[in-house]
């Protein structure tokens, strides 16, 4: 199968990436090792600023407008507390929230390829070929939003950045 761009993971990072290509006369696949929508035991706080620029309403996944912020460090002795009438930060629960932007990519045009690993990553000089466990795929580009510790960036021998 051929396509435009792939990106490989569905979280925040790759549903937004599939998002803003959406509606650009391009192909797009969007590849997730898990089934959405799957569980993550990380924090969902969406920033103001963040959700503004997303595509798509969210107010369905929010669990919780936080319009108040408070920060106390002790060493050095430094408080900030910052009020808005606008929500500084959305919490919400991931799977819900990355199932919305990945949900409304597919029904932008987006290909979903759900419980799909990437195997093999081959670059060559006028594509990218993605063995996977549903087979192979061609692109022109690649986006890895697999996470810190990314199999793409792996299996093209990219440097580990964990600790950076």
């Amino acid at each position: 199968m051929d396509f435009d761009v792939a990106i490989v993971g569905a979280g925040p990072g790759g549903a937004a990436a599939a998002l803003a290509l959406a509606g650009r006369d391009l192909r797009v696949a969007l590849i997730e090792k898990s089934v959405p929508p799957r569980y993550k035991t990380c924090g969902g706080g969406i920033l103001g600023r963040a959700a503004r620029l997303l595509p798509l309403a969210i107010d369905s996944v929010v669990e919780r407008q936080c319009l108040e912020v408070e920060l106390i460090h002790h060493a050095p002795d430094l408080h900030l507390n910052v009020r808005r009438e606008q929500p500084i930060i959305s919490m919400v629960m991931r799977d819900r929230f990355d199932l919305r932007l990945t949900e409304e990519a597919r029904r932008r045009g987006t290909k979903l390829f759900a419980g799909t690993s990437v195997l093999a990553v081959t670059p060559r000089p006028n594509d990218v070929v993605l063995a996977t466990t549903d087979g192979e795929l061609r692109a022109r580009f690649v986006i890895a939003a697999d996470g810190v510790g990314s199999a793409v960036a792996r299996l093209t021998g990219a440097p580990e950045l964990r600790r950076v």
